[in-house]
Formats: C-alpha cells, sequence, structure tokens
C-alpha cells in the first residue's frame, strides 16, 4: 500500500493551528511555529514541500509593496525568503507554491523573475501556471497561481498541469437550504431610485446591522447592495456601488459559481424573493468552496473555533480539488516519488494539500 508522512507542519496563527490539528488528527507538537525562528538543519529530511508565503503585498487587493518595501524592509510577502532558505538546505524531491495570480502581473515581474531564478539555482525546474477553481469542479471563480518545482536529477519533462473540466456542479448545489437569521441582514433595504440620491442615501442604506456588526465599509468594497442600485458616485472615499456587481461579484442562486472568496470579507447572496433579502454566505458555504468536508467545518466547529476565524481560515485556504488533480499528474509523470512519500507543510493553513493528499492516496490504494 502506498502512503504519506506528515513530518511537520508550520503555522504562526493559533486557531488555523488548532483547526489543522483537528482537521488532520495531529498533535500540536508537530508544528514548529514561527518559520523566521526554524532552524533549518534541524528538521528531519522530507520529500514534498508545501508552501506558499502571505499575498498581502503582492494581491490587488493589498500594498502591492512586493518583497520588499520602499525602505527596504522585508514584507509580509517576502517571507518567501523564509522559505526558499529551507528549500535550500532541505532540497526535497518535490516543491509546489500556491499564492494570487498578480504574481506574474507586470507590476511584479521583477518578483517573480527573482522566484523563478531561485529555484532553479537551487537545482529544480519549475513548472507554472494560474489555476481557476471553477474548472476543477468546485463553482468559485479564483484564479490561482501554482509553481511544482521537480529536482533536476529526478525531473524527466514529464509533467504537465492538469486539464480542466465544465463545471457540472453550481453554485446552488452547494449552499445550504435552512440557514440561520443571524445571517441575515435585520432590515429590509430601502431601495435608491435616482442617481443623485446615492451620496446621500447610500451610507444609510449600506449602514445596517448584520450578526451585531455595522457593515458602512462593506459598500466601499461593493460587497452587497440592491438590484435597483445605480452606479456609486466614484472617488477614492466615497461610497462607491458597481452597476456590474451583480454580474462579476454577487453571491447568487442562479449563478454558476461564486466570486473569490477571501479572508477579510464575507461573501452575500442576494435571495430571490420579493423582498430581495441578503445574507452572509455561512462558514459552512465558504468550507465547502473551498473543497473542504462538512466533517471537516464539523471538527473545527467542535474545538470551539469561532465563526469570523472559519471564514479566515477558509479564506486564506488553497482550493483541495486543484490540488487533489496536480498530485494526480504528479503521480503520472514520476509514479515513484508516491512511495512512502515525506511531506513537510509551511504556511500550513487549513490543511489543504494534506486533504488532497489523503484523497489521492485514498484513491491510489
Amino acid at each position: 500500500m502506498k502512503k504519506w508522512k506528515l513530518i511537520n507542519f508550520c503555522e504562526f496563527d493559533k486557531y488555523a493551528t488548532k483547526s489543522y490539528c483537528a482537521i488532520h488528527n495531529v498533535d500540536e507538537s508537530l508544528n514548529l511555529g514561527d518559520i523566521a525562528k526554524v532552524d533549518e538543519k534541524e528538521i528531519e529530511d522530507f520529500d514534498l514541500m508545501t508552501w506558499g508565503f502571505p499575498c498581502q503585498d503582492i494581491s490587488i487587493a493589498g500594498g502591492q509593496k512586493g518583497f520588499v518595501d520602499e525602505y527596504g524592509n522585508i514584507t509580509r510577502s517576502g517571507m518567501y525568503y523564509e522559505g526558499l532558505r529551507i528549500l535550500k538546505e532541505k532540497k526535497p524531491k518535490i516543491s509546489i507554491i500556491e499564492n494570487v495570480k498578480n504574481l506574474t502581473s507586470n507590476k511584479f515581474k521583477t518578483e517573480f523573475e527573482t522566484l523563478l531564478k531561485d529555484l532553479d539555482e537551487c537545482n529544480y525546474n519549475t513548472y507554472w501556471k494560474v489555476l481557476n477553481a471553477k474548472d476543477y469542479k468546485i463553482p468559485q471563480n479564483r484564479e490561482r497561481i501554482f509553481l511544482v518545482s521537480i529536482r533536476k536529477d529526478i525531473d524527466n519533462g514529464k509533467f504537465k498541469f492538469p486539464n480542466g473540466f465544465k463545471l457540472t456542479i453550481k453554485l446552488k448545489d452547494i449552499l445550504e437550504t435552512n440557514v440561520d437569521e443571524k445571517y441575515y441582514i435585520n432590515k429590509p433595504y430601502e431601495l435608491v431610485k435616482e442617481k443623485t440620491e446615492v451620496e446621500s442615501n447610500c451610507k444609510r442604506i449600506a449602514n445596517v446591522e448584520l450578526n451585531g456588526h455595522d457593515y458602512l465599509r462593506r459598500v466601499y468594497d461593493t460587497d452587497y447592495c440592491s438590484p435597483t442600485l445605480p452606479t456609486g458616485t466614484g472617488g477614492n472615499h466615497e461610497p462607491k456601488i458597481l452597476e456590474d456587481f451583480y454580474s462579476n461579484r454577487d453571491v447568487r442562486e442562479y449563478k454558476d459559481y461564486s466570486p473569490t472568496l477571501r479572508a477579510d470579507r464575507f461573501g452575500l447572496k442576494v435571495t430571490d424573493n420579493p423582498d430581495k433579502r441578503v445574507r452572509k454566505l455561512t462558514p459552512t458555504e465558504y468550507w465547502r468552496l473551498m473543497g473542504f468536508t462538512d466533517d471537516d467545518i464539523k471538527k473545527c466547529i467542535d474545538i470551539g473555533i469561532s465563526n469570523s476565524q472559519l471564514y479566515k481560515q477558509a479564506g486564506n485556504s488553497i482550493v483541495v480539488d486543484v490540488l487533489y488533480y496536480i498530485f494526480k499528474e504528479l503521480y503520472i509523470a514520476i509514479p515513484n516519488i508516491f512511495d512512502d512519500l515525506k511531506v513537510s507543510s509551511f504556511f500550513s493553513g487549513i490543511v489543504s494539500f494534506e486533504k488532497s493528499l489523503d484523497r489521492f492516496y485514498k484513491e491510489l490504494n
């Protein structure tokens, strides 16, 4: 029987650590903690390194400072160098990195070329591609770059990224049927009928209470609005309600897939009922849209992980199904690496790589 073993994982966030251990049924003693404090010379050897690095300074929604800011300081995204330090020392057979699509943009051309050069100098051939979750049986429009680096002495040039599939599971198929009232906005929208009313009424309309929290700032992010609201007034600080929200960013039952889930934003769904009620996606729906099972999230709920952390953990995670199909292609290319595979997981989050490996090995055996 083919099997794999987790050597260690590396997660700084205490809540993500608890979720990781609950889902994967491992002890917290396997956690290396702060990657900046990890002594790479003391880690047990491993075959597969799964990692990423914080996207805040690469993402369109973030500061976009790159790996180093204007003062020469390493940014959060510059934690990449910590992962590279470990890769250089341990030289595993395979390295897989995931990050936001924006890493491949012209703005970060220098950073991306540096990353590829670093991997080459570490003696790896690197294959990379932007993959979208909706092409791999998950109804979420989530584009992420994946870099599969194979050590040159074992690479046979046969690896290729998985082809996509026609989306058969639609958003409506993963939505819960009975949703607690706490996920709904408590007051119906007062609809704006004229464009001139936007500036004066937008704040009043948006300043509604949802589960005890003020969601005024969500208007700036176009997280929700009423179907009849006109386009926004523009400007950096004026409320903006985008005309294309319902075609591009909205989460509605009749759409095939959701927009990209984020750790700091709760996707909202407008029902097709006459009252046009609006609610958050539930944590369970969030996790389903990342390829996790209801049993996975139940384990986290049972140990007391809050809803806010559940949203954050899902938004920071990687879609399990995409990774699963990458592992299938790796097996087709180099099957012998999956014999007693030893894995070390960095910037671990909530076990996306590990869940996909579990799924793959179950099928393999």
